[in-house]
């Protein structure tokens, strides 16, 4: 998911996408397993955008060195 939907979902929401809302996990629970591996599958995401948003860094300070 593009980082501008991310935060337009989170906005809205006031979660991740797939982790369940605090009020849904007191009202039915999670097992630990399952949060675990959505934790993992959030933490892939985020290094993701991070070795974007460092690429598009670089880029640009590229650019701007041969200005």
């Amino acid at each position: 998911m593009p980082l501008n939907q991310l935060q337009s979902f989170i906005q809205k929401n006031k979660h991740l996408p797939e982790i369940p809302t605090s009020a849904e996990v007191d009202k039915e629970g999670i097992s630990l397993s399952k949060m675990v591996t959505l934790q993992m599958k959030k933490i892939e995401e985020m290094t993701l955008y991070i070795l974007e948003l460092e690429n598009r860094l670089t880029s640009l300070e590229k650019n701007q060195k041969k200005l």
